[in-house]
């Protein structure tokens, strides 16, 4: 890997990477120092797109789950990305894992239209299915997530509903505990996103367009019982949401994106448990990178992971998946990428999703292009891609 000729690009991000605790420094075992990045191992499957990852937390191997959008539902691989089993399917949009490793899938149902959320056991068992909406609803984004006592909260953002936003909370048996709706008018085709706290909270974060809104991005926290604790509104125009997470204090990492005359400009911002902004760091010297997935990590660190621009002028990197790890102020630590068969970027080349364990190891999903399709006159050609696995050091 050409480490300088990635971080140097990379690491404008939040103002260059710190050189006091430069990459392959021996820790002495310390998961929290010589923090590298190294690419561990990788994989290269010819298989559909991920729509979402996450690892088997009963699982000792490593072993983690990938979903998708479209013929095939789940699949099941061992650490070092090789398939265990697929399930095919639809509805199966979005994921995550309790306690028990038992599965939570929530997307779009194209048989019998609607959508619904379904629990499956690690072997890919069906253990109980809850409806969402029996109307077809085409272009509603879903996102799910699993709080400390196994319950279930799915979020989902529909453009074209009344109810705009919302979020549901299940017990671990399916059954409904409350609802919230958010209302508004969310974005179209900008997924919102639900994660919970240790202590049960839940937070919520959507974009919002129209008249009230002026293209803003919120993010809101709920109580266990579904009160609202506070929000937090960032202005547009043309917000929206890239990617959020929150860890077990509380506090939230949300990644941002805001159009306008100026052109894209791109952003991560902190909120502490409270909803206090700690402070907000640009991705404008970046524009080249596109970023898909943000997560706490050991350490007090933060990942954020994506892929490239193909409109951008940084053709001359090739075709980039890239990981970066943050410490808590924002500021760069290590930053890698991989390229896949090809010497030129894709608008769907990337990482999708990124799960990170105990030891700080990051498990990440993505697209590659393999091969490039005439366009016979279409704008868009479809493309040959694989699906990307790899597993960086921490």
């Amino acid at each position: 890997m050409d480490y300088g000729r990635f971080v140097g690009v990379l690491c404008l991000i939040v103002a260059g990477c710190d050189d006091s605790a430069p990459p392959g420094d021996d820790g002495g075992g310390d998961i929290c120092e010589g923090l590298s990045g190294e690419l561990l191992t990788s994989a290269q499957l010819d298989q559909a797109a991920p729509s979402d990852l996450v690892l088997d937390p009963t699982s000792d191997a490593g072993e983690f789950y990938v979903s998708y959008s479209g013929v095939d539902c789940v699949s099941r691989h061992s650490a070092d990305g090789q398939e265990l089993w697929r399930l095919p399917g639809d509805a199966c949009d979005q994921l995550a894992v309790d306690s028990a490793g038992d599965l939570l899938l929530a997307g779009l149902d194209n048989t019998n239209d609607g959508s619904r959320i379904t629990k499956r056991n690690s072997d890919g068992e069906e253990l109980w299915t809850h409806i969402l909406s029996e109307e077809l609803a085409s272009e509603l984004r879903l996102d799910v997530a699993v709080d400390p006592d196994d319950n279930v909260l799915v979020m989902g953002s529909d453009p074209f509903s009344d109810e705009g936003g919302w979020v549901t909370k299940l017990d671990a048996s399916g059954a409904e505990q409350w609802t919230v709706v958010l209302g508004g008018r969310t974005v179209e085709k900008n997924p919102p996103s639900v994660a919970t706290s240790a202590n049960g909270d839940v937070t919520v974060g959507y974009a919002l367009d129209g008249e009230d809104a002026d293209g803003l991005v919120r993010v809101s926290r709920y109580d266990a019982a579904g009160q609202e604790q506070w929000s937090v509104d960032f202005p547009g125009p043309s917000a929206r949401l890239d990617a959020m997470d929150t860890d077990d204090t509380g506090r939230v990492i949300v990644g941002l994106y805001v159009y306008d005359e100026g052109g894209p400009r791109r952003s991560l911002a902190l909120l502490s448990a409270q909803g206090t902004l700690e402070w907000t760091r640009s991705t404008d010297d970046t524009p080249s990178q596109l970023t898909s997935a943000v997560a706490f990590a050991p350490c007090d660190t933060i990942v954020m992971a994506g892929g490239a621009d193909p409109a951008s002028d940084a053709s001359e990197l090739g075709r980039q998946l890239w990981v970066t790890k943050l410490d808590s102020d924002g500021t760069p630590l290590w930053a890698n990428f991989t390229d896949g068969p090809l010497d030129t970027n894709h608008f769907s080349d990337g990482i999708r999703a990124i799960a990170v364990d105990a030891a700080g190891q990051i498990t990440a999903a993505g697209v590659v292009t393999v091969e490039i399709n005439p366009s016979q006159g279409e704008e868009f050609p479809v493309n040959d891609t694989d699906l990307w696995f790899g597993r960086f050091d921490a």
